[in-house]
């Protein structure tokens, strides 16, 4: 590799030694969707397209370039596989067995027999069990044709097996239980299902029969016990009417009326007269308070004033003041100027003396009334005390007469009321002991004759279904068939996954590491248009071919303004990925951007470029280099403005030893002085030598690579000749891109061409 210690990225992600190379920083991210990444090999790093390991995403990628392929294999190889499998798995059989299990038993004599939901539900898994129990099978394997099954005779332990192998279940109704078993051999099935179904028929009705028997037996005890109950109380409430002196409810209910009656007004009265007697209390021990604390009482402020306005002096004052105040307000009337008028003045005057008089004589005469009416106020409240105390005694001893005729009546009415209730309740018990003795004896004679009722799980018989033999066949088949189409599916990516091909432009730069120059577009369908003409003169397929070759040609001229680069060879690692056609585009376009170019078709083995500009193969390189003719003779014209092209010529062994002998160099030194770019179309660099001796006498080299056809192991191989003899490579082009990922909306390229 020709590097330098220097050159080496101090980042974590290291690219491969070709990165100087190409001229691109080595420390380049690889996030390509294709998960490439590094591992070491030999003393360098291998790049990520190599390095990378298959995973579903990466199989899928590689499995979408060949579905067609893939499917069709897989189609077969399932119908294969579902074929074996359907002759090669025996079938399987199921012996099956519907028992009606009844909601409700069946009863010679139609009853109330409970809640028939809650009875399935709970006859349902009692079944269930009763079928599987232990005690049933070993019955079951020990009557009629079981015992002689060869199926059991395979296994250690039949009872075990039945148990786990039998299967009970209610698929289509609460009221029938399906038992079913599988196996290879339906008649012994069908034996040991038929076993199986008498031996828990014959359990069944047993158990049926013990339970009537223990219900009856319990019936029978639990009626003499309420019978004796019953007995007892009819003794007991004939004794409570005998004492009472009559039975009949009517009279005992008219004699407790009327004692409620009375024992209600009493109790009225009662109340009311301890309401008078607790106000009366309240009020005598108001007025015993105020005057045990000898405080004068305050008398009413419009009462002394009341008094104080009667008295003589001061009545006559109170009449002078109305008189002048009336005087006041005629005047006010009569005069207009009103207050200011000399008389309003005067009169006002003489009023305000009156009411300051007035207000005199009654500060001077308020203390003499006040002690008045105080002293009439406290003979009045003595007075009171002293009716209040006669009122209270009175109706204390009314009150304590009502208490003592309320407590008798009480005590007759709860005496009434005791033996009432006593009656009525023994009564009560002896018509419900006398009903539930009935009900009891009801059932007992309903259970003694259902003893003759028809079992409730009639017998049943197991049949072998051939529909299930068939369904286990299938399931197998099925299953094989998209397990055979799955795994050549996953062979087919896997495989596809290891050719390493290139299927986007991502590839070249995250699994080769190398630099993209350009991506130059798949050509368009050849199918017919809808006027019936073809579509490969596409303009808009033109259009975007013209401005991929054009970007190329940029990083072409950047190079040559930048390092001087006047010499480009195109190769491609084999044949077939796209150089002839990269360099023809690739001159044309340097000659249509006014750059004077010539285009030597150095592919001598198999040239193809003279075809492409419909021009004749020789004489051309080849007969120059065994010096047949003159340089200037196979320098011919093209259609295209500013290019040239020196055709192939015809190769033989004279021709390849000559360019073995790097007779290259002087011709190219020559050519150089004549043109602005020359583009070489070599050979593959992997099937022949030729590109390698041509290589190493140019400026750069551009790599050719084919969507879906070139493969990084091909391309890498091919990288590591040209760089171990220091062959300078500005960069990769890929052929073939799809038209989608150019977008559309650029489409206008396509009608400026018109």
């Amino acid at each position: 590799m020709m590097h330098s210690d220097g050159e080496r990225a101090e980042s974590g992600t290291n690219l491969p030694d070709i990165a100087p190379v190409f001229g691109q920083p080595k420390n380049v991210l690889v996030t390509s969707g294709l998960g490439y990444g590094h591992v070491p090999s030999g003393n360098h790093l291998l790049p990520p397209g190599l390095a990378s390991k298959p995973s579903v995403w990466t199989i899928l990628k590689a499995l979408k370039r060949r579905w067609l392929l893939a499917a069709t294999l897989g189609i077969v190889a399932a119908a294969a596989a579902a074929a074996a499998a359907w002759f090669l798995i025996p079938p399987r059989y199921s012996a099956q067995a519907f028992v009606y299990l009844p909601a409700r038993p069946k009863f010679i004599l139609a009853g109330e027999r409970g809640n028939a939901e809650n009875q399935t539900v709970t006859f349902q898994k009692s079944q269930a069990a009763l079928l599987k129990d232990t005690t049933v099978l070993e019955a079951a394997l020990t009557k009629g044709r079981a015992n002689e099954v060869p199926l059991l005779h395979d296994r250690a332990n039949p009872v075990e097996w039945l148990e786990k192998e039998l299967i009970v279940d209610f698929p289509a109704s609460p009221e029938y239980m399906r038992v079913t078993l599988y196996g290879d051999r339906p008649q012994d099935l069908l034996a040991i299902v038929n076993a199986v179904l008498d031996a828990y028929i014959d359990a069944a009705k047993q158990n049926e029969e013990n339970e009537r028997e223990k219900r009856l037996t319990s019936l029978r005890d639990l009626g003499n016990s309420y019978w004796l109950t019953l007995r007892s109380k009819r003794t007991a409430y004939d004794a409570l009417r005998q004492t009472l002196g009559t039975g009949d409810p009517f009279v005992l209910a008219v004699n407790q009326q009327f004692l409620h009656e009375r024992l209600n007004a009493r109790q009225k009265e009662w109340m009311m007269a301890q309401s008078d007697l607790a106000k009366a209390k309240i009020a005598l021990d108001a007025d015993e308070s105020t005057l045990k604390a000898n405080v004068d009482p305050i008398p009413p402020e419009g009462l002394i004033e009341a008094i104080l306005n009667t008295e003589p002096i001061n009545k006559a004052y109170v009449l002078e003041l109305a008189q002048k105040e009336k005087s006041y307000q005629e005047a006010a009337s009569r005069w207009s100027d009103g207050e200011k008028n000399p008389r309003m003045l005067v009169l006002k005057e003489e009023i305000e003396a009156l009411k300051r008089t007035i207000a005199v004589h009654h500060d001077q005469s308020r203390p003499a009334v006040v002690a008045k009416v105080q002293a009439r106020m406290r003979s009045d409240a003595k007075d009171k005390m002293a009716i209040l105390q006669k009122s209270m005694e009175k109706d204390q001893a009314y009150v304590k007469s009502l208490e003592n005729e309320v407590n008798d009546l009480s005590k007759k009415v709860k005496a009434e009321k005791g033996s009432d209730l006593d009656l009525e309740s023994q009564k009560d018990e002896v018509t419900q002991t006398s009903a539930t003795y009935r009900r009891i004896r009801d059932q007992q004679e309903l259970l003694e004759l259902e003893k003759n009722a028809p079992p409730r799980v009639p017998p049943e018989k197991a049949r072998i279904h051939q529909a299930l033999a068939q369904q286990r066949q299938v399931i197998f088949a099925s299953m094989a068939g998209i397990g055979a189409f799955a795994l050549v599916l996953g062979l087919v990516g896997y495989l596809e996954f290891q050719t390493r091909r290139i299927n986007h432009s991502d590839d070249v730069v995250y699994g080769l590491g190398w630099r993209l120059v350009g991506a130059l577009p798949a050509l368009p369908d050849r199918g017919m248009g809808r006027f019936g003409r073809g579509r490969i003169d596409d303009k808009y397929w033109h259009s975007i071919l013209t401005e991929s070759v054009d970007a190329t040609r940029t990083m072409l001229l950047h190079a040559a303004k930048t390092e001087g680069v006047r010499t480009v060879m195109v190769t491609s690692a084999v044949a077939g990925e796209g150089k002839t056609s990269l360099s023809c585009h690739l001159a044309t376009s340097l000659a249509r951007g006014g750059r004077k170019t010539l285009l030597i078709d150095c592919d001598l083995r198999s040239p193809a470029a003279h075809r492409l500009f419909e021009l004749s193969a020789v004489p051309g390189f080849s007969e120059v280099l065994r010096g047949e003719v003159n340089l200037t003779d196979v320098i011919h014209a093209t259609p295209a403005s500013n290019l040239w092209l020196i055709p192939a010529g015809r190769c033989d062994a004279q021709t390849l030893q000559s360019l073995a002998q790097d007779a290259i160099a002087p011709i190219l030194e020559q050519l150089k002085q004549q043109y602005d770019f020359i583009v070489i179309d070599s050979s593959p660099v992997l099937p022949v030598v030729d590109a390698l001796v041509i290589g190493q006498n140019v400026d750069v080299v551009i790599f050719s690579l084919l969507r879906d056809v070139s493969r990084i192991p091909n391309v890498y191989a091919a990288y590591q000749r040209l760089a171990t003899l220091g062959i300078r490579m500005l960069g990769a082009v890929v052929n073939g891109v799809l038209k989608d990922a150019y977008g559309a909306s650029y489409h206008y390229y396509a009608k400026q061409s018109e």
